[in-house]
């Protein structure tokens, strides 16, 4: 597979319309909500936290849980805070409560502790570089946290499928 052949039908909830969400299956409600999030976007995604903050609370919380769960899953809190998506961290933790799970809620709000507490320290490593960014993980500031958040998030999709079910009405045009 190709780098066109995995975005080939990506635009396929661009034009989600309320009510359209009853008629998507529980595996393809994840990727409906958040492509019809990111096609609000500009094309350089600059105002991506504008579009969001404009959206009905419940797709906000959708698309910061969804964004934390990506970068920590795929880089850890180091990642999150090291990439703009840091900003989205509070937003997810409200989201988390909401959606029921206060534990997990409780763990992003550690990380944004330590990050915090720490922010001078991660700033050294910020110099643009893959070899910076790389560093910065020897601090291993955000490890116990990182297992923490993987073992309760084991069950985040469902979690998310059921809180977009049961709010179904604030998402599409």
């Amino acid at each position: 597979m190709n780098f066109d052949d995995f975005f080939a039908g990506m635009d396929k909830y661009d034009s989600l319309k309320k009510g359209d969400l009853a008629n998507i299956p529980d595996e393809e409600l994840r990727e409906a909500v958040l492509q019809w999030i990111w096609s609000k976007f500009d094309e350089d995604w600059l105002d991506e936290i504008e579009v969001v903050d404009s959206l009905p609370k419940p797709c906000q919380y959708v698309y910061a849980c969804c964004t934390v769960v990506d970068e920590v899953y795929n880089g850890g809190f180091n990642q999150l805070f090291f990439n703009s998506t840091g900003f989205f961290a509070e937003l997810a933790a409200e989201g988390f409560e909401e959606m029921g799970n206060p534990r997990l809620a409780e763990i992003v709000n550690e990380a944004i502790e330590v990050y915090e507490n720490n922010i001078d320290l991660l700033e050294q490593y910020d110099d643009g570089t893959i070899e910076g960014f790389s560093a910065s993980y020897e601090e291993h500031l955000f490890d116990d946290l990182d297992d923490e958040f993987y073992d309760e998030t084991v069950d985040f999709e469902d979690m998310l499928i059921e809180y977009i079910r049961a709010n179904e009405k604030y998402f599409g045009d």
